[in-house]
């Protein structure tokens, strides 16, 4: 099974390149994806760059042109949660927006026409992080992500968003890009400081039976 992992920033990235062997790059689109192994796993690294958007893209090029069966969205994020601390790994059972605001049509803030409210991660895998971190004694939560194209700065938004989604264990700024162009169960593992993730390799997780068809014409590569 071939592997795609997305960071935002080159921070969140870093460590895995790090540990990447028989490493090739290959530019798509101006951007370099790093092939290669990580431990037993074929995988392909990419910093997508920052927003739902470039997220998006990078996705695109891993499922039409590096042919990955599975997605994995890792970096750092900010808590909503009180029990929340600085290093706590949390991994999404369920994810969504919260810059979707269509309730003057009938909608749930937060639902995106023509799809969920909440993204469901496939349990199987949820349950298989949930052993790995355990053996390792990391501490970890796992909960509801949400997303959007913005920073939450201030403890107004953050009291509003608690209130909106109440069993919110996670702001996380880009999450749920992957749910949303993916349409399909995923499980995403977040860090919430750059310094944790400089110290804790990333586990993998398996994600099977992605059907994706998100690119009609060939992607140019080099």
């Amino acid at each position: 099974m071939k592997i795609g992992i997305i960071a935002a920033m080159e921070e969140e990235l870093k460590l895995l390149l790090a540990e990447l062997n028989h490493k090739r790059e290959e530019i798509c689109l101006e951007r370099p994806y790093y092939s290669g192994k990580l431990g037993k796993h074929q995988v392909v690294l990419v910093q997508s760059g920052v927003g739902k958007v470039m997220s998006a893209m990078s996705v695109a090029v891993l499922v039409n042109h590096f042919k990955v069966d599975a997605l994995i969205n890792t970096g750092s994020a900010g808590a909503l949660a009180p029990d929340l601390a600085i290093g706590d790994v949390v991994v999404a059972n369920r994810l969504a927006y919260h810059d979707v605001d269509l309730t003057a049509f009938g909608y749930e803030f937060g639902r995106m026409s023509g799809q969920p409210l909440y993204f469901k991660s496939d349990q199987t895998f949820v349950t298989a992080f949930e052993k790995v971190l355990a053996k390792h004694h990391v501490r970890s939560k796992i909960g509801l992500i949400t997303t959007s194209d913005s920073f939450m700065a201030g403890k107004e938004k953050r009291i509003l968003l608690r209130n909106i989604f109440q069993k919110c264990r996670q702001l996380k700024w880009k999450a749920q890009r992957l749910p949303k162009q993916l349409m399909q169960p995923s499980a995403l593992l977040s860090l919430f400081e750059q310094s944790v993730i400089q110290q804790l390799m990333m586990p993998i997780l398996l994600l099977k039976n992605l059907l994706l068809r998100l690119v009609k014409n060939r992607l140019s590569c080099s």
